[in-house]
């Protein structure tokens, strides 16, 4: 986000430092995740693209190079002295964390065979240890993967602002693309559509970080739209054609019990509404385009989930609920089986992963008591090995406590018990 106000300050300005820091925050994000790395090609590229001669183009190309390469040298010099080698952080990315990926992909028929210990993508000596060999041999695999987890976007999106003010983000965001549009603000809308895309990389892999890296460019548009919706006087056929259209939805979405979908379009329409009355100047009293702007962030706080004034206190929600059960139960870096390490790392405990090539119910018991499992974390949203980890819990039930479970049942915690009773 930084690097992004660093650009269009250049953009605006010419000034050689914004470039600089605009690196500078690209070799900061590396540390956070390594594909941030690709964000060197559009820096270099929009740094060009928005110099307009103000400055030397050799010295864009210091600007841009410079800082993101002491960064990294720093990290890996750091690396080095610390750990004996760089870590970049894409250990991870082998071929067996591919075929684990793929196995689970949502409907996918290929989780038995991965548990089974048959292999889906092919040998690692099929692919000579390398991990770009895989989309060489096999590049259907993954465009397979890619087009999968594309379709899950959606949900992603719903999940990480919430149904309701999902909706109004996508809205209002639309709105600020078509304000960025009208005004022929063509580069700062290049600039905020392509900086995201390199987080699509994780189509690849597992596209959970994918709208929280986006999250920011989301906003930034969404914030345009908002702006040009409460501060822009719009033609009255324009605002009544809205008008129609939001109370259409409204209608719609109440006959089919759609109640994120209504619930949005109701603060729209309402919002529209306000603006039309603000707008006639029929109301003396009620002639500031600010009353809109309040209703707007209003509706924003006080539709979000489990909305409490000033703030909603921690420990309500199902997922921090089983971290504090958690903690309650066991001590700091227990061993915690998850299929995603969220819950336990917030604990502060030790997040252990499925066991690979163990398709049984009494390979899995074995395999928590040699590891020294002390608790098993499910999650419906999270369902890697979900089915397996169900069987063994419901096969040997005297060792497994559940301690949590969730309204829906959709989030269970287990204590593991072992023969000795510990």
């Amino acid at each position: 986000m930084l690097a992004v106000a660093n650009l269009n300050s250049f953009r605006k300005t010419g000034r050689l430092k914004n470039v600089l820091l605009a690196s500078l925050m690209v070799g900061l994000g590396v540390l956070c995740r390594v594909e941030t790395i690709l964000l060197i090609a559009p820096l270099l590229i929009f740094s060009l693209a928005f110099n307009h001669q103000r400055q030397k183009v050799w010295k864009i190309l210091l600007a841009v190079s410079l800082p993101v390469a002491f960064v990294l040298a720093l990290f890996s010099a750091a690396s080095l002295l610390t750990l004996g080698y760089v870590n970049w952080g894409v250990g991870s990315k082998s071929i067996e964390s591919f075929e684990m990926n793929h196995a689970f992909l949502p409907g996918s028929k290929l989780e038995q065979a991965y548990l089974a210990g048959d292999q889906i993508i092919g040998t690692v000596e099929e692919h000579q240890k390398s991990v770009l060999r895989v989309f060489i041999n096999r590049p259907m695999i993954f465009i397979e993967r890619a087009f999968v987890n594309l379709l899950k976007i959606p949900a992603s999106f719903a999940y990480f602002f919430g149904p309701i003010q999902g909706i109004l983000v996508f809205v209002f965001s639309l709105l600020g693309i078509w304000t960025l549009i009208r005004k022929k603000e063509t580069g700062l809308l290049a600039l905020l559509l392509v900086w995201p895309l390199h987080a699509l990389v994780a189509l690849l892999f597992l596209p959970r970080h994918i709208i929280a890296q986006m999250s920011f460019i989301f906003i930034i548009l969404a914030a345009i739209g908002v702006t040009d919706l409460v501060f822009r006087a719009y033609q009255r056929k324009r605002l009544l054609i809205m008008l129609v259209v939001m109370t259409s939805v409204v209608i719609v979405s109440g006959i089919t019990q759609t109640k994120a979908l209504f619930t949005a379009s109701l603060i729209l329409t309402v919002v529209l509404l306000m603006k039309w009355v603000v707008e006639s100047g029929k109301i003396a009293e009620i002639n500031s385009p600010y009353l809109v702007f309040t209703l707007i962030v209003g509706s924003l706080l006080v539709m979000s989930p489990g909305f409490e004034f000033p703030a909603r206190p921690l420990g309500q929600t199902d997922v921090e609920q089983a971290v504090y059960q958690l903690q309650d139960d066991l001590a700091e870096q227990s061993k915690v089986l998850a299929s995603v390490p969220i819950v336990p790392v917030a604990a502060r405990m030790v997040s252990v992963g499925s066991p690979r090539n163990v398709s049984d119910s009494e390979g899995y018991l074995a395999y928590l008591v040699e590891n020294d499992v002390k608790a098993v974390y499910l999650d419906d949203y999270y369902p890697g090995g979900l089915a397996a980890i169900n069987q063994m819990v419901q096969q040997y039930p005297d060792n497994f406590e559940l301690v949590y479970q969730s309204a829906d049942s959709g989030i269970q915690l287990y204590l593991v018990q072992t023969s000795s009773g510990q």
